[in-house]
């Protein structure tokens, strides 16, 4: 999963070492790792000389106020034992580091590679996020979800010379589904907020852990189920549907669907599926066109519209029927 990245190592060893030395002071590290996965902050793995590893993530362009709610929310799930790498505190004080300029926090590393894709790594994900979404709200964390859809469309509409033929079929169709979701009645929590397969480990032993939680916030919970079917269910450039209720099976044990939660899913996949092509069309043809990255949005584009063509009549008859198929085999002896 880790490859030496010694270029850019070597371009930001100033800014390494001062982060390094702020957590671990005089004690001696061996050598850095760029780990692969991310489109946004730098990702390292640590090696010290008394053979610990440590993950390393240093923020790019994210407010101080965020780094502090996001090293709150994992100190807070890390204190109900929920699976993901610990914090360890800097020297500062405090669960993250900043020197006005930059932002990182430092973690335990966890030796493990992503999940697979079948339905056995889906269901545990989906019990996981359960537990996730069943935690109780201690500290002050950040509230809302920061890729909103309206901000989204406010930046499109004012670059709108440059949108694509499909991105504007896409809304043409999208829009008036998410005009439907009602704007309250859905059940809120800590959540994840980007559960992809590239955020998440598992361990030799099938042990599956949430990592990168720079999204977390208090937002909907039915909204970060419905992103992580986007992040991890996706195939073919469609939405698989035995991934998706393999892991609402699992979600289903930790915690159940509201009846708006359930009656909406549909709208919701819909929405997540939106607000992610989106961000990645925004990211890189309109903010960062120089990374070679523009066409990236059309890997969730396609499969959204095509869950979409499938409609919602047929996909609330897969629930349901994989729900009672879910409540039979609990009833068996």
């Amino acid at each position: 999963m880790a490859v030496l990245a010694i270029s850019f190592i070597k371009m930001n060893r100033t800014l390494l070492k001062r982060i390094i030395g702020d957590y671990f002071s005089n004690e001696k590290w061996l050598h850095i790792e760029k780990l692969k996965g991310g489109l946004t902050n730098h990702n390292y793995r640590l090696r010290m000389a008394n053979s610990e590893s440590y993950f390393l993530k240093i923020f790019r362009k994210t407010e101080i106020t965020r780094i502090i709610g996001i090293s709150a929310l994992i100190k807070g799930i890390t204190d109900f034992h929920f699976p993901t790498p610990e914090l360890i505190i800097c020297k500062n004080g405090e669960y993250y580091w900043q020197d006005g300029i930059q932002s990182a926090i430092i973690t335990r590393f966890i030796e493990g590679e992503y999940p697979r894709k079948n339905t056995t790594n889906l269901y545990k994900i989906g019990v996981i996020l359960g537990m996730l979404h069943q935690i109780p709200v201690k500290a002050k964390l950040v509230e809302g979800y920061s890729l909103q859809y309206s901000r989204q469309k406010t930046i499109l509409e004012q670059n709108s010379q440059i949108l694509s033929p499909d991105l504007l079929e896409f809304l043409n169709i999208a829009d008036p589904i998410l005009q439907t979701i009602p704007k309250t009645g859905f059940p809120e929590s800590i959540i994840h907020g980007d559960v992809f397969l590239d955020n998440l480990l598992i361990n030799e032993f099938g042990d599956i852990f949430f990592i990168d939680f720079e999204g977390g916030c208090i937002d909907k919970s039915i909204f970060d189920l419905a992103r992580a079917f986007i992040g991890c269910a996706i195939e073919n450039k469609s939405l698989n549907l035995n991934y998706i209720l393999a892991m609402v099976t699992g979600y289903n044990i930790s915690r159940k669907l509201s009846p708006l939660e359930h009656d909406f899913l549909f709208e919701y996949i819909v929405y997540a599926g939106t607000i992610s092509s989106l961000w990645r069309f925004i990211e890189f043809n309109i903010m960062r066109t120089n990374e070679n990255k523009s066409h990236l949005y059309k890997e969730l584009l396609e499969p959204t519209l095509r869950f979409v063509q499938t409609g919602k009549k047929s996909f609330l008859k897969a629930l349901y029927e994989n729900q009672q198929t879910a409540e039979n085999a609990k009833a068996k002896p």
